[in-house]
């Protein structure tokens, strides 16, 4: 059944990715624009550096929608959870910098009247946006772990040197 239902929606998405190559530039100008508007915290980003970003995440976003393969997302997603959080950003700060893609797409594809490939267009992105979530919150549960570790070192160090504070007091 899944792979009937591969086949039935394949057409659908190499309509969608043909559709999104030719509309690349334009779609990565507009996103440009918009994301330090709706996003105020990627008005300090620089312009080149953002560019770039949006670059990567859609040639990403357009790799997992034609192969459906996700491991050139979830590692993009690793590198940006590092990035921005080393950068101050939470994670609904970046989420919402991401969830400007679906308009935007959403508007080039109507401006094509490909509207048949809107629902297929609209299910990858809300996979996409699910595993930037789960990219961003491995991240933040291994600075939690390392945290964490250093914690119980500092409590053994601490915990030897009062033992021994006790014994001489003894």
């Amino acid at each position: 059944m899944e792979f009937f239902r591969a086949v039935v929606c394949f057409p659908f998405v190499i309509l969608l990715y043909e559709t999104l190559l030719e509309k690349r530039a334009v779609v990565i100008t507009a996103l440009q624009r918009r994301i330090p508007k709706e996003v105020r915290a990627y008005s300090r980003v620089p312009r080149v550096e953002l560019r770039e970003s949006i670059e990567r995440h859609y040639d990403a976003f357009l790799d997992f929608l034609i192969t459906g393969n996700d491991e050139k997302l979830r590692r993009l997603f690793a590198y940006v959870a590092r990035v921005r959080d080393a950068q101050g950003f939470s994670m609904s700060v970046v989420l919402k910098a991401l969830l400007c893609f679906i308009p935007v797409l959403r508007d080039a594809l109507l401006q094509e009247q490909k509207t048949d490939a809107i629902s297929q267009l609209d299910h990858r992105l809300i996979v996409a946006a699910g595993i930037f979530v789960d990219a961003y919150t491995d991240h933040l549960q291994s600075k939690v772990d390392q945290y964490n570790a250093y914690l119980n070192e500092q409590e053994q160090s601490l915990g030897v040197d009062l033992s021994k504070l006790i014994l001489f007091r003894g």
